[in-house]
């Protein structure tokens, strides 16, 4: 779905509950400067994930009382706003007491600890405020 919307919009819909923070991240560390120049990020793009629990690029949603990952991708606008999201399905839900999240020292990125995994992630964005919102709202 996309249009005059959000992404925590579409994804309330889909899940059918109030959206505190959501963002979509994948599994990894950012690419450095240096390695988008380079072109060496593409690289990163096709090394196996960290965790097989999800998929390399999902969207993450914390609600009051549970996290939810889902299969989707982001959709912006030409100017990079927010305009939705494609949804296609959860892929998995946990009590919200057992996710959480740790930002990296340097800011960008951080580690997502999930029941039975800890992932290094990032938001594909680089450098959404989402981001740094999803890791507050699942500080440890």
């Amino acid at each position: 779905m996309s249009g005059q919307t959000t992404m925590r919009e579409v994804v309330e819909k889909e899940i059918g509950e109030e959206v505190v923070v959501v963002a979509a991240l994948s599994q990894g560390v950012p690419p450095s400067p240096l390695s988008l120049v380079t072109g060496a990020a593409l690289i990163k793009l096709i090394s196996p994930r960290a965790s097989k629990a999800l998929p390399k690029r999902f969207i993450l949603a914390v609600t009051p009382d549970r996290v939810v990952a889902l299969k989707g991708t982001p959709i912006s606008d030409e100017d990079g706003n927010d305009t939705g999201a494609h949804i296609r399905g959860v892929i998995a839900s946990w009590e919200r007491g057992e996710v959480s999240a740790t930002r990296a020292v340097d800011g960008n990125g951080g580690t997502l600890r999930i029941p039975g995994a800890s992932i290094p992630v990032f938001d594909r964005s680089l450098g959404d405020p989402r981001e740094r919102e999803l890791f507050m709202a699942l500080a440890a």
